[in-house]
């Protein structure tokens, strides 16, 4: 589970230049996103999946904070391959089928965040295209 603020700080050491989501209020709203984090085993799974998304989603439900769920297809990133070892990989979640996918659409609607994230549309090098090409 990510925090949100945290790596805001990390992507955008200034405050003035980082992104915000605001409330209809104009009020600045804080925080978290479920992007799946590196997991041991290295292959993570289908139930670690869902182990991962069901963590997240309950610690959010305690939280007054903004929600932001995530769908992915899977991950496997080509970074170490195509530097020759230059970049490490940021880890590898199966697709499983599709039901990587499907485990993460049904723990959102079970769940309701306020938000979703498509992470990604066709990034090629994290192997995360969601409509063929």
């Amino acid at each position: 589970v990510g925090d949100w603020h945290e790596m805001l700080r990390g992507v955008f050491p200034s405050e003035e230049l980082r992104p915000h989501v605001l409330s209809l209020d104009g009020s600045i709203s804080g925080g978290r996103f479920a992007w799946f984090p590196k997991m041991k085993p290295s292959d993570p799974s289908l139930a670690d999946v869902h182990g991962y998304l069901q963590r997240f989603y309950a610690a959010e439900g305690s939280t007054q904070q903004l929600s932001m769920g995530a769908i992915w297809p899977g991950f496997h990133d080509f970074y170490e391959e195509g530097s020759c070892g230059q970049q490490a990989s940021c880890g590898r979640l199966p697709e499983y089928d599709g039901h990587t996918m499907e485990a993460a659409i049904d723990r959102a609607k079970l769940h309701g965040p306020t938000f979703v994230q498509l992470c990604t549309w066709n990034d090629w090098q994290e192997g995360t295209a969601v409509e063929p090409s």
